[in-house]
């Protein structure tokens, strides 16, 4: 079985906190579990809503699969059975501020 855990890295920058606010979070999926693979694989995660992250992660958790997920078919299950993630777009916050 493949496991998915998602592992918050940021933001931590205050003056990237001080560009785009406090109410999004980034990092990267762990993916443990892989056939092959004693490292498992890592995949990186833009900046999303951080509720959305939040909502995301316990989703993530409780998943396992038989066989190992990508990025995009992990975030299009969720999406699918779940909500739209909202994804940081620079030019949509600038223009919002």
């Amino acid at each position: 079985m493949t496991y998915y855990f998602l592992n918050w890295m940021g933001p931590i920058n205050e003056s990237w906190i001080k560009e785009y606010g406090n109410d999004w979070s980034m990092g990267r999926i762990d993916v443990d579990g892989i056939t092959g693979e004693p490292f498992g694989a890592e995949y990186p995660i833009p900046p999303m809503n951080r509720e959305d992250w939040n909502e995301f992660g316990k989703w993530l958790s409780a998943l396992e699969t038989k066989d190992t997920w990508g990025l995009k078919k992990l975030l299009a299950e969720y999406e699918t059975k779940n909500k739209t993630i909202k994804w940081l777009k620079v030019e949509d916050f600038k223009a919002e501020n």
